[in-house]
């Protein structure tokens, strides 16, 4: 819905069967960033205000209210940007499910250390890294195996 500063974004000329751009909305946009610049080893962008319209009417909030989003590039062409949850009281305990609760990566090397939980072999070439997220997700990490 308009230009992301910093960023590229391609226009594609017919539809597009690959996702270009994830959202994930999360509770505390300043520490998710902090987690996924340290786990993608980039430079934490900083939140800009930006119009988010699915954000805005599910809160009951007019079409020009602005979140703080922050795009990360996860690589050529690709973002993914993290929108900043609107907190509203609940009449549940119960915590607000993830619209995504895992996603597969493919990288070229291991994730940084501090973010793995668990590293399994999924082949004689293939590890994969499970990575929790600060709001529940799971990231499968998968990348070239290491020698053991």
């Amino acid at each position: 819905s308009g230009e992301v500063p910093g960023f590229e974004l391609p226009t594609p000329a017919q539809q597009v069967n690959q996702c270009f751009v994830m959202i994930n909305a999360v509770t505390d946009i300043q520490h998710s960033i902090a987690f996924y610049a340290k786990l993608l080893g980039c430079t934490a962008p900083k939140p800009m205000p930006a119009r988010v319209s699915i954000l805005s009417r599910s809160n009951g909030l007019d079409e020009d209210h602005r979140h703080d989003i922050a795009p990360i590039a996860l690589g050529p062409g690709q973002l993914f940007e993290l929108d900043q949850w609107v907190h509203r009281e609940c009449v549940s305990e119960v915590p607000t499910p993830c619209g995504w609760h895992s996603l597969s990566l493919r990288r070229d090397s291991p994730p940084t250390d501090g973010a793995v939980a668990h590293r399994r072999s999924v082949n004689a070439s293939t590890d994969c890294y499970d990575i929790a997220t600060p709001d529940g997700e799971r990231i499968e990490w998968l990348c070239p195996a290491i020698s053991r």
